[in-house]
């Protein structure tokens, strides 16, 4: 960003920052300037003084051309460095736009927050104030577009298995079997995204909660190719005559959604079997003499967006099951109980297996 569109952006988050101050009653505002602070410390974009409650407090704001987390963290980290000598003063951060987990990250480290959304945090003497909710005026969809493509979430499927371990991209990109680059660049965007933590070219999640609900979001079950059967078998028998079919004929497959949910994380009854097969689900179907319907089916067979889908399968029971991530995907995009039945395997499976687990055996993707 050239001088003139940063003095413009000081200035517009100015504005804010005395709008926000200004519904505060028992808060006045002495002076607005940019000018250097006292001490050793280099010159602020902006310094508002205040009076509360007859104390005077001095906000410095440090203003960022981007909100990303990572960003916020590096610049709270200085700014409260540079203010930790200087009593009486409060660290604001400035930017165009702050996420909630920009303006969690600014709470973390104590100091405050605003942008061109609304979007605000205050927390200083008898003041509180936060505002949050506000979308980017202009959005920017690389988040969804590059860190949860099929081939990019190839790395976020490995490192969902165990968070804390250390990954160094070349074995992680041949673990996930996508190029280093690739591999470098959902590297970049979780750390830009405050969602890894990096140590000496050495990376590891740090939220790995946030991370699985973000790419939730972000996923439809719908994005694979999605048949609909009838058969006159129980659910069971279905389920298990799939698996044979696909053993016989040497064809990847895994129970998927309530199917494969029920034999690791019971959560409630069912009325449709679930399973992914790599191979035209009609052959499979019509081998078992299953019919297609438009309505009224009770199995379901998709095949898979991308082979990412069979990383880290796990045998149950005798038959193939999808690993809990790619089950809690399915089931949270799921209408019916299938954001509950995700939420249940989360409790039960995922966020156990993250503090007791490390490293389980998995399937490396092909």
């Amino acid at each position: 960003m050239d001088r003139p569109d940063r003095n413009n952006l000081i200035e517009r988050l100015r504005q804010r920052l005395c709008e926000l101050l200004d519904d505060v009653p028992f808060a006045r505002r002495m002076a607005v300037e940019q000018q250097p602070l006292p001490g050793p410390t280099r010159a602020a974009d902006l310094v508002v003084e205040i009076e509360t409650a007859g104390a005077r407090r001095l906000l410095v704001l440090e203003v960022k051309t981007e909100g990303l987390p990572r960003t916020l963290r590096r610049a709270g980290d200085a700014l409260e460095t540079q203010l930790a000598q200087l009593p009486g003063t409060y660290g604001v951060l400035g930017a165009p736009y702050i996420s909630d987990r920009g303006r969690a990250v600014c709470r973390e480290l104590g100091v405050g927050c605003v942008d061109l959304a609304g979007n605000a945090l205050l927390a200083f003497d008898q003041v509180f104030i936060e505002r949050r909710g506000n979308p980017n005026p202009a959005p920017v969809r690389r988040l969804q577009r590059s860190l949860f493509a099929p081939r990019s979430s190839r790395v976020l499927r490995v490192l969902l298995v165990d968070p804390p371990r250390r990954w160094y991209v070349r074995d992680l990109a041949g673990e996930a079997g996508i190029s280093l680059a690739q591999t470098s660049k959902v590297k970049r965007l979780l750390l830009d995204q405050d969602l890894a933590r990096e140590d000496r070219r050495a990376f590891w999640l740090a939220r790995p909660a946030e991370l699985l609900k973000q790419w939730a979001q972000a996923y439809s079950y719908e994005s694979n190719g999605v048949r609909y059967f009838y058969s006159m078998l129980s659910l069971a028998d279905a389920e298990h005559r799939i698996a044979a079919e696909c053993g016989r004929r040497d064809i990847r497959y895994a129970l998927a959604m309530f199917s494969g949910a029920s034999r690791v994380a019971p959560f409630a009854q069912y009325d449709r079997a679930f399973a992914f097969v790599d191979a035209r689900p009609d052959e499979i179907a019509n081998s078992l003499d299953m019919n297609s319907v438009p309505s009224g089916a009770n199995v379901v067979l998709l095949r898979p967006y991308d082979d990412g889908v069979f990383y880290g399968l796990q045998e149950v029971e005798g038959v193939q099951v999808v690993s809990d991530i790619q089950l809690y995907l399915d089931l949270r995009s799921y209408k019916g109980r299938g954001e509950e039945a995700a939420d249940f395997l989360f409790e039960r499976r995922i966020e156990p297996g993250w503090t007791h687990a490390r490293n389980p055996t998995t399937q490396p993707l092909p």
